[in-house]
């Protein structure tokens, strides 16, 4: 595999307002955390496009305002796995349905890096997750 990223320390964590503003500030520390764990190159470009999209899908068009997004990420021996949730609110209407529009793309894009990906919807916010193993981002990277 080449390099190996660390496998202990803490989780990544982080809330920030549910809007595309948070996307450019989700990305960097992001990149932060995967830097502290030694991951480099294209593993943490794809890493950090995933997230960035599972961010991006979860986002709901009429997010109002004290709606917050919540990404965590962990790391094993395996590998990566990222979830990403719009927390609405149960008091929020629902989103329009499994229809992600436009934002579905980039779900495409995640779906070729990941093992798995799940999206999942329930009148509390969406949920991205996404778990991507070491061996397939070190074999074949999307990012050059």
């Amino acid at each position: 595999m080449g390099h190996v990223p660390e496998r202990s320390g803490a989780a990544f964590e982080c809330a920030v307002p549910a809007c595309s503003r948070s996307l450019a500030q989700l990305r960097g520390r992001f990149t932060d955390w995967l830097s502290a764990r030694g991951v480099a190159g294209p593993a943490r470009r794809d890493l950090v496009l995933t997230m960035s999209e599972l961010a991006a899908a979860a986002l709901d068009d009429g997010s109002a305002a004290g709606h917050r997004l919540r990404v965590d990420a962990c790391s094993d021996d395996a590998g990566v796995v990222i979830e990403v949730r719009d927390d609405r609110g149960a008091n929020d209407a629902p989103v329009r349905g499994h229809d992600l529009g436009e934002r579905g793309a980039g779900l495409a894009v995640v779906a070729t890096l990941a093992e798995v990906l799940a999206v999942g919807e329930c009148e509390v916010g969406r949920t991205m997750r996404a778990r991507l193993r070491w061996e397939d981002l070190a074999s074949q990277p999307v990012s050059r």
